[in-house]
């Protein structure tokens, strides 16, 4: 996982594969998923007090209202409570452990959530739309609270990205969201042009197609604050479409509610909080076993849902490629056109 921002610059990572060391102490074995962390500079952030700086996080209502992460700390805590509420997990009590145990359709999301508990977010249960969290680890200072997952967009291909709303025990409504770097930098409020000029955003570019070259997992992660009002007039709207959803079998009826339109429109205006890169090891055997399926003359496919880079690094890591004299021929739009070019009419 890796943090960026203006102010805080440095980063903390979190790898799923063979053997990694928590804190250069620990190492967590769970069902053949192994998390480590290892950043004293976090640590240090998230154990010290709080302390306010010059220049806080403003994230900037549509209504005009300003909501501030005051600190370091704040800004850290944002992004680990984003990665203890958005996800599609459930959870239950280890035995003879103090952290829970996850599971669910994404090893990614468990991967993620639970990096997050054990450096001070957790995610507890949801109890009919409830959602229980510990912030601090359980074995130190803690406390309990509650927020309202109030709408859920779950991940889908086409749109590369999962969103929640939630409502704070103070009321503060929130919108986070996690997907693609391309899905979630098209929903930023910073235009292209700003963001073509921005340190962060350059380094997190950079970052982010080094390690998909590597063929490591990439995700982007942005939030917004709402008023009170925008949510209402959209919730009204958003539960309309879904009452009629239920009711319809007319695939008609249901293009024209337009309901990814309505997603897009809640989600337009997005504050960046950060960014993970998971690392996925293959399984045994799997290059060995695609290479000898190659040799007996059977053709195989991989069908993936990765950034090109990230498709490219698993291709050569399970020798469906090789680099000695294999063309790779990357068919998309400006191959196409070509073709289409130089080809007789």
């Amino acid at each position: 996982v890796r943090v960026y921002d203006k102010n805080f610059g440095e980063t903390f990572f979190l790898k799923r594969g063979d053997s990694v060391s928590l804190h250069k102490q620990k190492t967590i074995v769970k069902k053949g998923l192994e998390f480590g962390i290892e950043d004293p500079n976090l640590t240090k952030i998230l154990n010290e007090p709080e302390v306010p700086q010059d220049c806080p996080y403003v994230i900037t209502t549509k209504g005009g209202k300003r909501y501030e992460l005051k600190s370091e700390k704040a800004k850290v805590q944002e992004f680990l409570r984003l990665l203890a509420v958005l996800h599609e997990l459930s959870s239950r009590k280890m035995k003879d452990v103090q952290y829970m145990a996850f599971s669910g359709p994404s090893p990614d999301e468990v991967c993620l959530t639970d990096s997050a508990q054990r450096i001070g977010v957790g995610f507890l249960d949801n109890k009919s739309g409830t959602i229980h969290l510990r912030i601090g680890l359980p074995d130190g200072p803690n406390t309990e609270t509650t927020v309202q997952l109030l709408v859920s967009f779950p991940f889908v291909n086409n749109r590369a990205r999962s969103s929640c709303i939630i409502r704070e025990l103070d009321g503060t409504l929130k919108l986070y969201t996690k997907g693609s770097d391309e899905a979630v930098i098209a929903l930023l409020g910073i235009p292209e042009d700003e963001r073509k000029k921005n340190q962060l955003f350059i380094e997190t570019n950079d970052y982010l197609n080094s390690a998909s070259g590597k063929g490591l997992r990439t995700l982007y992660m942005g939030m917004k604050v709402l008023d009170e009002d925008e949510y209402k007039n959209w919730n009204e709207r958003w539960n309309t479409t879904q009452q009629i959803m239920a009711i319809t079998d007319s695939e008609k009826k249901k293009k024209k509610l337009d309901i990814e339109g309505l997603m897009l429109e809640i989600e337009k205006g997005l504050n960046y909080l950060g960014c993970t890169v998971v690392e996925d090891k293959l399984q045994d055997n799997v290059p060995s076993t695609i290479k000898n399926l190659g040799l007996a003359g059977v053709q195989v496919w991989m069908i993936t849902g990765d950034k090109m880079g990230t498709a490219k690094s698993i291709g050569y890591s399970c020798k469906m490629f090789t680099k000695d004299d294999m063309e790779i021929v990357q068919i998309d739009e400006e191959y196409i056109a070509c073709l289409l070019y130089t080809s007789p009419s």
